[in-house]
């Protein structure tokens, strides 16, 4: 028999889905890590912020956005993979904020 305890379900409010999908998009984190800072499960928070963009009519998929990239960059010296579809070289020369903002670019939006 199973004595684990189990907690009900927990509900919540359009208005309060609402809200966690807003506080997200304002923060710098991961959805992994905000979810966990919510006490919220990183399928919901998904979900949610998937929902929230169709009914926007935007394409929770892929979103491009330009980034300027600096001519210095010659050869590879970092390579950043981002789950199975996207990877990145960066040039020796890029700084650790430019890597930074890249990153940031890349973070799935959905």
């Amino acid at each position: 028999m199973d004595n684990r305890r189990h907690r009900p379900r927990r509900r919540y409010t359009a208005e309060q889905r609402d809200e966690f999908v807003r506080l997200y998009r304002q923060c710098d984190l991961t959805q992994a890590d905000f979810a966990r800072e919510q006490n919220l499960k990183l399928c919901t928070l998904s979900r949610w912020i998937h929902q929230r963009a169709k009914q926007a009519g935007r394409s929770p998929g892929m979103v491009f956005e330009e980034v300027e990239l600096p001519t210095r960059l010659l050869a590879p010296a970092v390579e950043i993979i981002v789950g199975a579809d996207i990877s990145l070289r960066l040039g020796a020369q890029s700084s650790p904020e430019f890597i930074a903002q890249v990153i940031r670019q890349l973070r799935w939006p959905c």
